[in-house]
């Protein structure tokens, strides 16, 4: 199939043991598993995958994890994640005026809610490593990495983890 849609040199196709070969780097998992292997698998392929990697499984959930999107394509139920950055936790929130403010971020896979200095984010999202939310009207919009975050929106404000 990848040769005749000319994407040979981008995939490849592996017969392993999924509890044994690394997921670095992979960007798409696909499984047809039933739903206690997948559930078993769930914390290798969040621990292992990059942020905004993708898990597509035909039929089968991941328990608690919620899907992103379900589709249904010629009768068949797909179920599409998105592995989410490691958002969760205390940060210092950098203003371009050069203000700061505590930013905590609770996270239970892409969901994600939170306080900014003791008021409530709204409209909090996480798609891999792009994280939006609110707070007072304003809207932040960035991106996650390991120890900061990064305005994705130009507005100049970044955010550093609190050890």
């Amino acid at each position: 199939m990848t040769r005749l849609e000319g994407l040979e040199d981008r995939a490849r196709f592996l017969r392993d043991d999924l509890f044994t070969v690394s997921l670095r780097d992979a960007d798409v998992v696909t499984l047809y598993l039933l739903p206690a292997v997948n559930e078993r698998l769930k914390p290798k392929l969040l621990t292992e995958m990059k942020a905004g990697a993708r898990v597509v499984s035909h039929a089968f959930d991941m328990g608690d994890w919620s899907p992103q999107e379900r589709r249904e394509v010629s009768d068949k139920n797909l179920l599409l994640w998105i592995i989410p950055a490691v958002a969760g936790g205390s940060w210092r929130l950098w203003r371009s005026d050069g203000s700061s403010a505590l930013l905590v971020i609770d996270q239970r896979y892409s969901r994600v809610s939170g306080t900014l200095d003791g008021r409530p984010l709204r409209n909090a999202r996480l798609a891999g490593a792009d994280l939006n939310f609110a707070v007072d009207g304003v809207t932040h919009r960035g991106t996650v990495g390991d120890r900061t975050i990064v305005a994705a929106d130009g507005s100049g404000w970044r955010a550093e983890r609190v050890v």
